[in-house]
């Protein structure tokens, strides 16, 4: 199985998290890890390499000279999200295809029916967005409402189509002209919203909350996410993030049990404690409440 994954210096640890998380509960094939950055040093691709050996996978890092990003607005996110379009030319040709993965992700079961997920003549397959808002993105885009507008924190890229159809520097040179709020997630659903396969959000399961009602429902969705196994993938969207000071979102408490780093662990422990108490805050100060 191959993995795409882009990290930073900031999103390091939340990175080995994921890494560990992905490895623990998908053993059923070798996995080969292709890492893009553009900053970490030698000591931090060590630390990972091993991490990866130790669970007889492999993990190949990329350094990114991005320098045709250097005018490219970066709206909410970070300019490492481009790196994915960067595939067509960094990775192996040999690579037919590719699941990238954010790294505020928590795999908590096989992707196995993700991975092998017959893409045919789609550029990509994803989850559609679940995020409040999204169901303006269609028309700020210009995308019939009849497609679905993905979220591109988890994507299956079939990478034959993209390196023979994907023009890179065509492509950011569009954004230039236009830039869009959600960086090359915007880019991926204007430009191939009808070659989108759309799978089950139970590959790309947001932990945000939008109501009272996901508060006072969650103890169930819990029960049946988690425990029975549903759900194989959780996405910490959004800013409020489980490692962070006063984390507003679900499952706090198991990101905290995939977390070996001691001073991440630390500052997730109060998080745990004080979860709903600042979910409640968060919905009364954006009026979802």
């Amino acid at each position: 199985m191959n993995i795409l994954m882009s990290v930073n210096k900031a999103f390091f640890e939340p990175a080995k998290v994921m890494l560990q998380s992905l490895f623990q509960h998908n053993t059923w094939e070798k996995i080969f890890v292709y890492l893009l950055h553009n900053e970490l040093d030698e000591c931090q691709i060590r630390e990972v390499k091993r991490m990866a050996c130790k669970a007889e996978n492999e993990l190949h890092e990329i350094r990114v000279n991005d320098d045709e990003l250097e005018d490219v607005p970066v709206v909410n996110l970070s300019k490492e999200t481009y790196y994915r379009l960067f595939a067509v030319r960094l990775l192996p040709r040999s690579v037919e295809r590719i699941l990238y993965l954010d790294v505020d992700i928590l795999v908590i079961g096989s992707l196995k029916k993700l991975y092998l997920t017959d893409i045919g003549d789609y550029y990509f397959a994803g989850a559609r967005d679940t995020s409040n808002g999204m169901n303006k993105c269609n028309e700020r885009l210009e995308i019939p409402n009849v497609y679905n507008y993905i979220n591109a924190g988890v994507l299956l890229m079939n990478m034959t189509l993209l390196r023979e159809n994907l023009d890179l520097k065509k492509t950011l040179d569009l954004v230039r002209v236009c830039p869009m709020p959600y960086n090359d997630q915007d880019l991926i659903n204007k430009l191939f919203y009808d070659k989108i396969k759309v799978v089950s959000n139970q590959f790309n399961h947001e932990a945000r909350y939008h109501s009272i009602e996901d508060i006072l429902s969650y103890p169930w969705e819990y029960f049946r996410s988690v425990k029975r196994k549903k759900v194989k993938l959780i996405h910490y969207m959004g800013k409020s993030k489980p490692w962070k000071k006063e984390y507003e979102g679900k499952y706090g408490r198991l990101y905290f049990h995939y977390i070996k780093d001691r001073r991440m662990k630390e500052a997730c422990r109060g998080n745990c404690r004080k979860n709903l108490y600042h979910a409640v805050q968060y919905l009364l100060r954006t009026g979802t409440f």
